[in-house]
């Protein structure tokens, strides 16, 4: 009986190492967007998705797909703006993530924020920039980490729906919005708020196996830029390695 239980639990966290990650699209207001998809190499590319107005829209990625995402509106040029960017099944399993500003932060109605989808434990980016939580240089440190493979990432004008969607709770908030024809944002009650500096201190991450600083640089390659932030902001400190 204990030797099928095990294996049972084996096959369940096989499963779910082996899902493939998501990001669900919310389009907050009443204007049509395309998402535009950006692999680091030799990662797999990903078509254009279309998101229409006040719509939710939800993309899988590769198992340990590592990239970036912008937002176009119809009619605007296609011109890149805002970043959503995230490594899935990276160090320790772990999903990193951010909403970054630095190929263009005069991009006010793409990308706006970012969370996991069942806890809204943190969250990066800002409904209306510049709010401190997001990428601004390239030696900020405001990756943000998660064990859940599944995000959201809101779009547009609006108040972003940040809170966690367990299937009952997710329906009742969504009945609550469609009545009062506004956005519940529900925190979670045993999360604490997340600030616009790591929630982590630097001393707490070295006590939880990571540490800051490292040897890898940052040499200018977009393509390496989120594996340079992986590793400079989450490499490991005091596990052996």
């Amino acid at each position: 009986m204990r030797l099928f239980s095990t294996m049972t639990l084996a096959l369940a966290w096989i499963g779910s190492a082996l899902a493939e990650p998501k990001v669900t699209f919310i389009n907050q207001d009443n204007k049509h967007r395309t998402i535009v998809f950006t692999p680091s190499v030799p990662h797999k590319e990903i078509k254009p998705l279309r998101v229409p107005a006040h719509q939710e829209i939800t993309q899988s990625f590769p198992h340990g797909w590592i990239g970036n995402w912008w937002s176009v509106t119809d009619g605007k040029p296609w011109i890149p703006g805002m970043l959503g960017e995230v490594t899935f099944n990276g160090y320790m399993g772990l999903t990193f993530f951010d909403v970054s500003a630095i190929v263009n932060d005069r991009d006010t109605s793409g990308v706006k924020m970012m969370w996991p989808r069942k806890s809204a434990s943190v969250t990066s980016g800002c409904d209306v920039f510049s709010c401190g939580n997001e990428y601004t240089y390239p030696d900020e440190v405001q990756t943000k980490a998660t064990n859940e493979d599944h995000l959201m990432c809101s779009l547009g004008d609006g108040v972003s729906p940040v809170y966690p969607r367990g299937a009952k709770k997710w329906k009742k908030e969504a009945r609550r919005q469609g009545e009062k024809e506004e956005v519940v944002v529900v925190k979670p009650s045993s999360k604490p708020k997340p600030s616009a500096v790591p929630t982590t201190p630097a001393k707490e991450q070295e006590q939880e196996g990571f540490s800051s600083g490292g040897e890898n640089t940052y040499n200018g390659d977009n393509d390496n830029l989120y594996r340079y932030r992986r590793h400079r902001y989450y490499r490991p400190g005091n596990l052996g390695e």
